[in-house]
């Protein structure tokens, strides 16, 4: 990655890796749909790492954090203005590495043309609750699974 992209592979695995500026790897992917417990909750990345790079086998990995995805019922991102000078960008769906830099690009042209300068991200006025929200979890863990099965059984 020498152009330090940050890049993530096409599966429900959804597994994403960047080098930070002091060229350290940071990696990310989907882990359980709760808090995280342990480093056990990451050993899949790692895993992943050393399938990728097997010379990483000796080098330790000290930091771990977790966070829940926002989800969008479009699965696209949105840009809301609730109030006047207040911004929020929500919903990257899981995509937010790449897609938060470019929206971040986007959102201060906005602020600093005044709201004048067109930008390429869409500014909708209200944003419509997530019907049944309260059942996220097992509908994530549903999803997750029947699309790990699929992704298996293509081979990837």
């Amino acid at each position: 990655m020498p152009s330090q992209s940050a890049v993530y592979e096409l599966s429900w695995g959804v597994i994403y890796y960047r080098m930070d500026d002091a060229g350290r790897l940071i990696m990310g992917g989907r882990g359980p749909q709760r808090d995280a417990a342990g480093q056990s909750d990451y050993r899949h990345l790692v895993r992943h790492a050393l399938k990728l790079w097997p010379q990483l086998k000796t080098v330790s990995w000290p930091w771990h954090w977790y966070g829940q995805v926002a989800v969008t019922q479009d699965h696209l991102p949105h840009l809301t203005e609730p109030e006047q000078g207040l911004h929020l960008m929500v919903g990257y769906n899981g995509r937010g590495i790449a897609m938060a830099t470019v929206a971040g690009r986007e959102i201060a042209i906005r602020i600093a043309s005044n709201r004048s300068a067109a930008i390429a991200l869409p500014v909708q006025d209200d944003l419509q609750p997530f019907p049944f929200h309260r059942f996220w979890r097992i509908g994530a863990e549903m999803t997750i699974l029947r699309h790990r099965i699929a992704d298996r059984l293509r081979g990837r």
